[in-house]
């Protein structure tokens, strides 16, 4: 019987994988590709998506309030 690896081990191997897998798990979660290629940014979105995909996304009502806030505090705004 195969088990699934534990959230934190997924996490804990992200820094460390080729950036061929960190696409491949890219490509896995999201549409499209970024606008950046940069592998901090890559891998930190991968990770909220395990996150998401373990726990559960973030609620409706707290991402509405958060994105009020941060349209608020926006210079471009």
């Amino acid at each position: 019987m195969k088990t699934e690896p534990s959230v934190a081990s997924q996490l804990a191997t992200l820094p460390s994988l080729p950036m061929v897998e960190l696409w491949t798990l890219w490509d896995a979660h999201f549409s499209r590709r970024p606008g950046t290629w940069n592998r901090d940014y890559v891998a930190s979105r991968v990770a909220q998506k395990i996150q998401e995909a373990a726990y559960g996304g973030m609620d409706a009502n707290v991402r509405t309030r958060l994105l009020r806030l941060g349209e608020a505090q926006s210079v471009f705004g």
